[in-house]
């Protein structure tokens, strides 16, 4: 795209989240260049900083012609088990569709420019984005996963287009099961794993650890000691 600092056919890997080492003027500059970019480009509602040269760990969404929404350090932190099939594409795979399961609800924790922590749940064509925002902020692209639309897609009858969707996920489940066994038979994978599943039931509530009186501790985010027991602020 002339004249645009958005990378095309990006390569991306997982970015690391944004911490006290990283100077503000840097995530600032960032956070203006993709609101630039989001201005010159009406067709386009959101942007990651790897999609604009910047290593850092956050998003902007376009929620009308005027506003922008900045996620710094997002997690998903729960998905509704209810999930539907998305029609999507994005700048920086090309200019292809791609058909994507994405869940119908999710729940995610981020941090605002200024540092507080926020934690929001979103549904419908936002939910969408934000799932195609974090992926990418974990390294994956539409084309890792994603069922890429062809012309004759669209020039099949229904019932075509059910066999092949169903094709398409009963593939995705064959490979989430050899990426299970995989991760398994790794014990470093597996621990990974266990300790992002982990810390993410303690901030969705799903896990709930006792302390030496029987007293469940409830977690929360905090911006420089990570994951941590919420403090009592009862005053007596």
């Amino acid at each position: 795209m002339e004249g645009s600092l958005i990378k095309e056919n990006l390569k991306l890997e997982r970015t690391d989240e944004i911490t006290g080492k990283v100077a503000l003027k840097d995530v600032k500059e960032a956070i203006n260049i993709i609101k630039t970019e989001l201005r010159k480009n009406k067709d386009i509602v959101c942007l990651c900083a790897p999609q604009v040269g910047k290593n850092l760990r956050l998003f902007v969404v376009k929620t009308n012609s005027n506003n922008y929404k900045e996620f710094l350090n997002p997690m998903v932190v729960n998905k509704s088990k209810e999930q539907h099939l998305s029609r999507e594409r994005n700048i920086s795979v090309g200019k292809k569709d791609y058909i994507i399961p994405r869940a119908n609800e999710i729940h995610l924790a981020y941090q605002t420019y200024d540092g507080h922590i926020n934690s929001e749940s979103y549904k419908g064509p936002y939910a969408e984005v934000i799932q195609q925002m974090t992926e990418m902020l974990d390294g994956i692209q539409l084309d890792d996963y994603g069922l890429e639309v062809i012309p004759a897609f669209d020039k099949a009858t229904d019932e075509e287009k059910t066999q092949v969707l169903q094709m398409y996920l009963d593939s995705l489940k064959t490979r989430k099961e050899k990426l299970f066994e995989e991760i398994n038979a790794n014990p470093e994978l597996k621990q990974i794993n266990d300790t992002i599943d982990f810390n993410i039931g303690l901030l969705n509530g799903t896990i709930k650890p006792v302390d030496g009186e029987g007293k469940v501790v409830e977690y929360e985010f905090d911006e420089k000691k990570g994951i941590v027991p919420k403090e009592n602020k009862d005053v007596h």
